[in-house]
């Protein structure tokens, strides 16, 4: 036996479970399990199909571009099936929190309506071909990775919930910053661009690394504060940054690992009470048009070359410098320090 769901606009709750041979939601339609278990042999997906998560469904829906699955359940750890692929993705179920059960795989939209999506204590990770829409959601990344990996231009909103791990390897990708972004631990760009919006200069904060094997960063006129209490190595293959923020006072300190050139760098080991250390990559060159190191007695800003007695060079235009310690710096190109 078959069932057709028809009718634009059309929603369908059930109200017990079913059990059919070939399921269709057509373009326009919605069906909503309800907490009712659904049997059936061959699903297709052309429009919305809902479900709590606690149902049992016999086989995956064959999600068609466009179709959408959402999860709604409004209590308690329901599950998002990691073996299904999905196109869009929706979560709205509030007071709910929804578990991971494995990688997961969404071909289109991710949007995050209520409730909280929770990668869990197992990291699972994400890879998101469309966009992250963030509405009123909670995502819990605990130390999972989210891959981008469109060839389209697509955007980000993450609505003041925290990645930990991200990844943009989409080759044409053009991923534009919607609002703030914080990364807890990695950022990693290997192919497409990443825009922090020309419009807003949307902010990042970065508690890891930023290593950049090929990928495009657009600074606009952004601040990038690293905030991390490990040593941070960022690496952004000679591009630009905007307005960088040291906020990292752990003994491994900021590591610069290539040249790049920046509006403005502040260390404000004084502001943070802390000693604080950068380091520069030997024989590269740092092009600053404002530099701010800013210690105190007992809290110095340590600056040191990544090799020690190879030079590191570095340009400035302004300067305001205090309780600064520096070695194997060559200085000579800009203003006076």
């Amino acid at each position: 036996n078959a069932v057709v769901f028809n009718g634009v606009g059309g929603y369908y709750t059930l109200t017990q479970k079913m059990s059919v041979s070939t399921m269709t939601i057509q373009a326009g339609s919605s069906l909503d399990l309800g907490g009712s278990n659904l049997t059936v042999s061959s699903f297709t997906n052309f429009g919305n199909f809902e479900l709590m998560g606690t149902e049992a469904v016999s086989t995956a829906p064959l999600g068609v571009a466009g179709s959408s699955i959402t999860f709604n359940a409004t209590s308690g750890a329901p599950v998002v099936f990691s073996t299904w692929s999905y196109r869009n993705l929706v979560i709205n179920g509030p007071a709910a929190t929804f578990t991971s059960t494995g990688t997961t795989v969404v071909n289109e939209n991710l949007t995050l309506t209520a409730g909280t999506l929770d990668m869990t204590a197992n990291n699972y990770a994400m890879t998101i071909s469309s966009n992250w829409i963030n509405n009123g959601g909670a995502f819990t990344p605990h130390q999972s990775t989210v891959t981008f990996n469109s060839t389209h231009a697509q955007t980000i909103k993450s609505n003041a919930n925290n990645f930990a791990n991200v990844v943009f390897s989409g080759t044409g990708g053009y991923w534009t910053l919607q609002d703030s972004m914080t990364v807890v631990s990695t950022m990693t760009l290997t192919k497409g661009t990443l825009d922090t919006n020309t419009a807003s200069n949307w902010n990042i904060s970065l508690a890891g690394g930023w290593q950049n094997n090929g990928g495009t960063f657009v600074a606009n006129q952004s601040t990038v504060t690293f905030t991390g209490s490990a040593a941070q190595i960022i690496s952004n293959a000679g591009q630009a940054f905007a307005v960088l923020f040291d906020s990292n006072t752990s003994s491994g300190g900021m590591i610069f690992a290539s040249s790049f050139t920046a509006t403005s760098l502040t260390v404000n080991g004084s502001g943070l009470a802390s000693a604080t250390t950068v380091y520069f990559n030997a024989n590269s060159t740092f092009t600053l048009t404002g530099l701010t190191l800013n210690g105190a007695s007992g809290e110095l800003v340590w600056i040191r070359s990544q090799t020690p007695n190879q030079p590191w060079y570095l340009k400035t235009t302004t300067n305001t410098v205090s309780f600064v310690d520096v070695q194997d710096s060559s200085a000579s190109a800009g203003a006076t320090i």
